[in-house]
């Protein structure tokens, strides 16, 4: 019955271009950019369908018609990769891992054609590392602390008046600074020491009694401490997402691993004796 929608996955995911507008965009009136609803979401659903038809293409034996599928999987990852936001980049993830699990249960179907296991092993060479992350905290991240600190609705007239939110922009700038720079690091131990400052500097972000008097009377200091507050408020959880990027990249090592076993398995009836 849904043969005709599941159909239009697969074109959609061969499409050379993506775009998901905001339903936020559909309604009147300004709303500040971290509240902007995102119905990229829903694309777990349409890999997890596509998946589910992929088990049903293996039931019957139809394995380059359950590839196509995962295909659009893969490519419907990809298109929502890279688009600015966190989010976007964790539900891509996701949907990578989806098509993962169903691939590799591609993979060990004893009588996989050898040319369709090369081909899948091929995707897999093809297959670029994941690295969003801290193009995402650099733009869409920062943007949507810089878009609420500026929101008339933050703060009280009265705050406002009491602190230079010129301050507060540039403190918050300096703390996004922080994050994109740990995750630039060029091993995974210095970027892990990185975020580990940076959230040890986060924890100690609280008010302390011997420097009351200068939050107080001093404008400058009220300001950096608004920024540091604000920033701590809003600062994504970016080490877990490069986390996230980390798995997926070593997942998708092991199934190009994978793919290279199934096809030895396909050429030469069984699996080698080592990995050599």
């Amino acid at each position: 019955e849904n043969e005709e929608r599941l159909n239009l996955l697969r074109e959609a995911g061969a499409r050379p271009e993506f775009y998901s507008p905001s339903p936020s965009l559909l309604g009147n009136g300004d709303k500040a950019l971290f509240a902007m609803l995102l119905a990229i979401q829903d694309m777990r659903s349409a890999v997890r369908m596509l998946s589910l038809r992929a088990y049903f293409f293996m039931g019957n034996s139809e394995y380059e018609e359950a590839w196509q599928d995962l295909l659009a999987c893969y490519r419907l990852s990809d298109h929502i990769a890279g688009k600015a936001s966190l989010v976007q980049e964790l539900v891509s993830t996701a949907c990578k891992g989806i098509a993962d699990a169903t691939t590799l249960a591609l993979l060990e179907r004893p009588d996989l054609p050898p040319e369709l296991a090369r081909e899948i092993l091929n995707e897999f060479d093809g297959r670029p590392p994941r690295n969003h992350a801290a193009a995402a905290t650099d733009q869409t991240e920062r943007l949507c602390f810089l878009d609420a600190v500026i929101d008339d609705e933050l703060p009280a007239d009265a705050m406002r008046r009491g602190v230079n939110w010129n301050t507060v922009l540039e403190r918050g700038n300096w703390w996004y600074d922080r994050m994109v720079a740990a995750r630039r690091q060029p091993t995974w131990a210095a970027q892990q020491a990185a975020f580990a400052t940076i959230e040890s500097d986060i924890d100690a972000i609280r008010p302390d009694w011997r420097e009351a008097s200068a939050v107080v009377f001093s404008r400058n200091a009220r300001s950096e401490f608004m920024g540091d507050v604000l920033a701590a408020l809003f600062l994504p959880a970016v080490s877990s997402a490069c986390e996230s990027e980390d798995r997926d990249n070593s997942w998708t090592d092991l199934m190009r691993l994978a793919a290279a076993l199934a096809v030895y398995r396909a050429e030469q009836v069984d699996y080698p004796d080592s990995l050599d």
